[in-house]
């Protein structure tokens, strides 16, 4: 007889592996049973003993049905099964079933059919599995997810909705109906660029915000919106990719929140302090022409006033109240822009022939500054504009004045180009100056705007030069743009785009009409025994002032920057200082603190400004200067705070000036 294979082995001395039996029975992570055609169970593991709580004596030659939930209808449901494995070969399922002890477990299922060679039933292999734990788990998560579900739902501050990856919108809360006021059957399934604006459309805005927000992990920005009735709300927006547990990109969630309230709010505030400064910037520019007026009307008056003096005085006067009439006429500008009463008078006018003349009229104040003006007319020296000539040289003459007061003294250059575009022409207007930021481009056009040099505001003008030029070029139909790296050296460009017209028949040249009538050009004077040291940035306020105090023996020094008062100071000891607070690099408070800190006993210091107010009192006395007085200063009241009068003087009308004490 052939001895047994496995005795064979045995014999050898190899391992004998177990049957498939053996491998089953000791699998415990899984009820493994056999179950005959009748529902009987046949066979029982450890895994059954364990799950199932049953041993293999207590549950085999029992009813499948001892294992569901009790009640009158476990026999039917057990059978149901049976059936369906019997006909499909298969029964998958998962569900509450019940422990020899009475508690439950979330099992999963699988009843396989067996048959033999002929196709006959012969019972069923039965495998469950404990999932309860993972079936908790799932259902904390789809708690979690409907509560979430619901919080979205119900949340009304925000509109928060989800999109697919083409930016159709997938659900909506009720945040997003009143916010957008869409319905849910409204808006599902449509695309969200319903939501923008038309011209945000036409340049594909929608879009560019959903490539961004994938490219960056998230987009947020403000801007405006469209409402379902078409009216337009401020919106803040976030918008971010959503993906999958494989990685794979499946949609977007957008956050949308109504901040129209809030952002009229902070418009209103913005345009308070705006107006606030200034009002702040009116008074000072209406007290800087006033000073230099009051110092040469104080020379003037001296009974031993030379001609010559008196003469140059008269200049002076007659420049400070041409440049007093400008500001007026600014303000008077405004007026009408904004309240829509400027009128143009329209002619044909050769457009070199008035550049020309506004370069001409620019180039004086540009040589006082050692600075060089160049025109080229280039291909454009025959073009024609229908245009108001006064209003054309006040926009080419604002540009100009804006670039000479930016551009380096001595080493300023400004170059005025003309050139033909598809268009019309192009006026341009760029200097070598410290340029602008290019975050700060978009604002140089708005009214009060005041442009920063090395991160400091400048400190004269009105801030509306630059916004009467955007104004006036538009209503001779064109446009004005301004470009800059930001970076010192490469200054600025203004370009003027205008559009063009055929040359009258013979080229009549009309003479462009000047902006204002001309008035004899003045010198620059100013005032002054103790020593005294001047500081101001005007150099009519400081040769007037530096005059007068001359005119009762004081020597003077004068300087025109905070840098060179220092340096004067520490070449020489004064015994006064007078200084306005507003100079061209630092400020007069910086200025005083500095000259206080050096080794010498420190001079009398007199502020010297347009700065009235209270904080501005009290900035002063912080700083410790003697006095605080206000331009325009009478000659008497000067003398006082220099405890140097020859003579007591009246003060100057409505207290004007005033001296803070000591």
């Amino acid at each position: 007889m052939t001895p047994a294979p496995e005795n064979d082995a045995a014999q050898r001395g190899q391992r004998v592996p177990p049957d498939f039996s053996q491998l089953v029975a000791a699998v415990i992570d899984y009820a493994i049973f056999f179950v005959d055609a009748d529902g009987i169970i046949r066979s029982w593991n450890a895994g059954a003993e364990l799950i199932e709580g049953y041993r293999a004596h207590e549950a085999i030659g029992q009813p499948l049905h001892l294992l569901y939930p009790p009640g009158p209808k476990a026999d039917m449901a057990c059978a149901r099964d049976l059936g369906t494995a019997r006909r499909a070969g298969r029964f998958v399922s998962e569900g509450w079933r019940m422990r020899k002890d009475g508690s439950e477990y979330w099992a999963d299922i699988v009843i396989t059919a067996l048959f033999d060679e002929q196709g006959e039933l012969i019972g069923y292999s039965h495998v469950t599995r404990d999932a309860t734990a993972r079936h908790a788990q799932e259902e904390r998560l789809r708690q979690s997810e409907e509560l979430y579900r619901l919080l979205v739902a119900g949340v009304r501050g925000y509109a928060i909705f989800a999109l697919d990856v083409d930016g159709n919108v997938v659900n909506w809360n009720d945040g997003a109906q009143r916010t957008k006021g869409y319905t849910a059957d409204e808006v599902l399934g449509r695309h969200f660029s319903l939501f923008y604006p038309p011209d945000a459309v036409a340049r594909g805005w929608p879009e560019h915000e959903l490539a961004s927000a994938l490219e960056n992990g998230v987009y947020e920005e403000e801007g405006w919106r469209i409402h379902k009735d078409g009216g337009r709300f401020w919106a803040s927006v976030m918008i971010t990719p959503i993906y999958d547990s494989g990685g794979r990109h499946i949609g977007f969630t957008k956050i949308t929140r109504d901040l129209t309230d809030k952002h009229r709010i902070s418009r209103l505030e913005d345009e308070n302090r705006r107006i606030s400064h200034f009002l702040a910037m009116l008074g000072h520019e209406l007290r800087n022409p006033l000073a230099p007026i009051s110092y040469a009307l104080a020379l003037v008056e001296q009974p031993d006033a030379k001609p010559e003096l008196v003469a140059r005085m008269h200049e002076l006067i007659a420049r400070q109240v041409r440049q007093i009439s400008r500001l007026v006429d600014d303000l008077l500008d405004v007026g009408r822009i904004v309240h829509d009463k400027i009128r143009l008078t329209l002619h044909p006018l050769p457009l070199r022939e008035l550049v020309a003349q506004a370069v001409e009229t620019a180039a004086t104040q540009a040589a006082a500054r050692g600075q060089q003006i160049e025109f080229d007319a280039g291909d454009a020296a025959d073009v024609w504009v229908d245009g108001d000539s006064a209003r054309l040289l006040q926009v080419i003459g604002n540009l100009l004045g804006n670039a000479i007061k930016f551009t380096p003294t001595d080493t300023g250059r400004i170059a005025v180009e003309l050139a033909r575009t598809g268009r019309g022409v192009e006026i341009r207007v760029r200097d070598n100056g410290p340029g602008i930021p290019p975050d700060q481009l978009s604002a140089v056009f708005e009214m009060f705007a005041q442009r920063d040099v090395d991160g400091t505001a400048s400190t004269d003008g009105l801030g509306l030069g630059l916004s009467l030029a955007r104004a006036l070029v538009e209503l001779h139909g064109g446009t004005i743009g301004a470009y800059s790296t930001g970076r010192a050296g490469e200054g600025c460009e203004f370009v003027v785009q205008l559009p063009t017209i055929a040359a009258p028949r013979g080229r009549r040249t009309r003479k462009a009409a000047a902006a204002s009538p001309e008035l004899p050009e003045a010198l620059r004077p100013p005032s002054a025994a103790r020593s005294i040291l001047v500081v101001d940035g005007d150099a009519d306020a400081a040769d007037t002032l530096r005059l007068l105090l001359e005119s009762a023996g004081h020597p003077v020094t004068v300087a025109r920057s905070a840098q060179q008062a220092l340096e004067a100071a520490k070449r020489e000891r004064f015994d006064a200082v007078l200084t306005d607070l507003r100079l061209p690099d630092y400020d007069g408070l910086q200025l005083a603190g500095r000259i206080r800190a050096l080794p010498t006993e420190p001079p009398r210091l007199i502020a010297l400004t347009s700065a009235g107010r209270m904080r501005d009192r009290r900035a002063t006395q912080e700083a410790g200067f003697a006095s605080h007085l206000i331009k325009p200063v009478s000659a008497g009241e000067l003398f006082r705070a220099l405890d140097a009068r020859p003579e007591p003087e009246p003060d100057n009308e409505g207290g004007i000036g005033r001296q803070l004490p000591p």
